[in-house]
């Protein structure tokens, strides 16, 4: 059996005094749900049976991770943040700093790869020492912008990468899309 991590003494220590499950998740960089973990053992692994047995809930929950993930998994340390079907973290410095949607068959394929954001709010990975954009990788090819051709987030969405958003459009399609009259036209 593994030991428990030094963190979980310090965060039931803090819990004793008082602080929330959030303050003290501030104050030692995790998340409240993994110092709530910490600080009830054993609720936590009721609750992990009960949704293990529920196959609704279980459905209800992989949802609603989905929706929320942003909302409470950005600033998670490389350690502790989950797989979530769908969602391809954008890692800074070990902490998840963005989230990418992706189709689940392309989630599967690079899930493994570690991405980051870039300047131009995209997000790419390095591949044998280049960048390549994960809009590029969906798509399976490498859109030379020389070639006046580009790739295009049909919702503007720089973060949405599923297959239904990106199309492969001339530029003055792609600038036209920006300014939101392509979209209109088409």
């Amino acid at each position: 059996m593994q030991s428990k991590p030094n963190w979980h003494a310090e965060a039931q220590a803090l819990r004793a005094t008082g602080l929330s499950y959030a303050e003290i998740g501030r104050r030692l960089g995790r998340t409240a749900a993994g110092i709530w973990k910490a600080c009830n053992p054993e609720k936590a692994r009721q609750a992990a049976a009960k949704s293990n047995a529920d196959p609704k809930r279980k459905a209800r929950k992989r949802a609603w991770d989905r929706a929320n993930a942003e909302r409470y998994l950005v600033g998670a340390k490389w350690e502790d943040a989950p797989s979530i079907p769908g969602l391809l973290p954008a890692w800074f410095h070990r902490c998840v700093v963005d989230f990418a949607r992706v189709d689940i068959d392309d989630w599967d394929r690079l899930q493994n790869l570690r991405f980051h954001p870039t300047g131009k709010d995209y997000i790419s990975a390095s591949i044998d020492g280049k960048q390549a954009y994960l809009h590029h990788l969906v798509l399976g090819v490498h859109v030379d912008r020389a070639s006046g051709m580009h790739t295009d987030h049909i919702n503007r969405d720089t973060h949405d990468n599923r297959k239904a958003n990106l199309r492969i459009v001339t530029a003055k399609e792609n600038m036209a899309n920006r300014a939101g009259l392509f979209a209109k036209a088409a």
